[in-house]
């Protein structure tokens, strides 16, 4: 495996981590709770743990009905730190033949 594919996991696995901590937070206090969306974030294992699709499934049996975020989060699939890190490096776009001169 490749440091790009577990890189491209490991942001995939944080991306619910926050996603699940930003759902439970608002759920300590009860004066928040009632900004609080209706259920978790992520309703869709990521792409590289098809293990998982049971729990998920499961999940989705707790919220009928919620759709989460994953469509969203689909559209902006790009991490925002690779797509930052592109966009500041001087070899984006060039032909590679060039940025070896």
């Amino acid at each position: 495996m490749d440091d790009s594919m577990a890189a491209e996991e490991y942001i995939q696995c944080l991306r619910r981590v926050q996603a699940n901590l930003a759902y439970l937070a608002p759920r300590a206090d009860v004066q928040q709770s009632m900004k609080a969306p209706p259920g978790p974030a992520h309703m869709t294992p990521p792409a590289h743990m098809p293990q998982l699709q049971a729990k998920y499934d499961a999940l989705k049996e707790l919220f009928p009905g919620w759709p989460g975020n994953d469509a969203r989060m689909a559209q902006n699939a790009g991490s925002p730190r690779t797509n930052q890190m592109n966009q500041m490096n001087p070899m984006n776009g060039m032909n590679p033949q060039m940025a070896q001169v």
